[in-house]
C-alpha cells in the first residue's frame, strides 16, 4: 500500500489538473466564432504549476526515503503527454471555454487585463476569474483585444458576429 501511495501521490496533481481543464462535459453554448490554438510556450505556463507540485512531492519522498523510481518516469510521461495535447480556446457569442474545460459565459467576466501569463478575464460579481495563457507573440494583442470586444458586447445586449470581430 504505501509503495502505491508513494507512487501514485507524485501525479496526483497532473491528474487534477486534467481533470480541470482536459475532461469536463460542461456543453458549449452558442454559434463559434474563433478557435484560438493555445501555443506550447503557453501550455508550458499551463502546466507549471502541476509540475511543480509533483516535483515538491518528489523532493520530500526523496528526503524520507520513500521515493520511487516508478512514479518519477509516470510523472514525466503524464507532463509530456499533456503538453503534446492539442488545445484551444473556443470563443462562442455567449462564452469562452478552453480544451474540454469548464464553458463560462461573456456576462461572468467585467473585463480584460494583461498579465505574466498571458491574460486574466477578471471575474464580475461573484465570479472568479479566468486565466488566459498566450505564448506572448503579436497575435496576442489582437486576441486580448478581441475578448475585451466579445465581453463589452455581451454587457450591451449585443450578439457579436464574426464579421464584427474582423473589424475591430
Amino acid at each position: 500500500m504505501t509503495t502505491f501511495i508513494c507512487t501514485m501521490l507524485p501525479i496526483l496533481p497532473l491528474v487534477l489538473w486534467c481533470g480541470l481543464f482536459l475532461f469536463s462535459f460542461s456543453h458549449t453554448e452558442g454559434e463559434t466564432l474563433l478557435r484560438f490554438p493555445v501555443p506550447l510556450l503557453a501550455r508550458l505556463k499551463m502546466l507549471s504549476m502541476p509540475a511543480m507540485s509533483m516535483i515538491i512531492v518528489w523532493m520530500t519522498l526523496l528526503a524520507f526515503n520513500k521515493a520511487n523510481g516508478l512514479s518519477v518516469w509516470l510523472g514525466l510521461a503524464g507532463c509530456v503527454v499533456v503538453l503534446c495535447w492539442p488545445q484551444s480556446y473556443q470563443l462562442t457569442t455567449l462564452g469562452i471555454r478552453l480544451g474540454r474545460g469548464r464553458f463560462r459565459r461573456w456576462t461572468e467576466f467585467s473585463g480584460v487585463a494583461r498579465s505574466g501569463a498571458g491574460a486574466v478575464l477578471q471575474g464580475g460579481p461573484r465570479a472568479s476569474s479566468y486565466p488566459i495563457f498566450l505564448s506572448g507573440n503579436r497575435e496576442d494583442d489582437e486576441f486580448v483585444r478581441t475578448l475585451r470586444t466579445l465581453i463589452r458586447n455581451s454587457y450591451k445586449g449585443k450578439s457579436t458576429d464574426r464579421a464584427e470581430l474582423v473589424q475591430t
